[in-house]
């Protein structure tokens, strides 16, 4: 769910597991609970809110027989300055002069040419972001609605 990007939290989840035995050939087991974190790697987009835990379990495949499996659960959280230096800042900046053309006189020269260059320069930023953001079908981030609010502003 990419509703909150940046400020986003992932709850994942994952199984290892032997599709060629079944449970009463073979049976993987997990030492402890908690994986230990010193091995592993820190990552520069993403911080471990909780730990790494590994919890035994079964899967049924077509044979209909239980398959032993491991199934490791953690959450992380995404770090979020990043994007708010290189995505939230510049747009705040472009909404500001976009609304510079609503205080400018009507007679001002530049007024045309103001929001033209706003308007281009919010484009070149929604290029931007459309390489940045996450795709997401079923969740649209609140971050991208504020970018389209942005750019009718400007348009406007």
């Amino acid at each position: 769910d990419v509703t909150y990007f940046p400020y986003d939290v992932q709850h994942c989840q994952f199984a290892l597991g032997q599709w060629a035995f079944n449970n009463q050939s073979y049976r993987l087991q997990a030492d402890m609970g908690l994986v230990n974190e010193k091995l592993s790697k820190q990552n520069e987009q993403w911080r471990m809110i909780s730990p790494l835990r590994a919890e035994p379990g079964y899967r049924y495949f077509p044979d209909e027989l239980p398959h032993s499996t491991l199934e490791y659960f953690f959450t992380i959280e995404r770090r979020p300055e990043f994007y708010q230096k290189i995505i939230i800042l510049p747009t705040f900046a472009l909404l500001v002069l976009s609304s510079l053309v609503f205080v400018l006189p009507v007679e001002a020269g530049e007024k045309c040419g103001l929001a033209l260059t706003v308007l281009l320069a919010q484009m070149v930023n929604l290029l931007v972001l459309q390489d940045i953001l996450p795709p997401s079908a079923i969740h649209f981030p609140i971050l991208g609605n504020f970018f389209l609010f942005t750019t009718v502003i400007t348009a406007g």
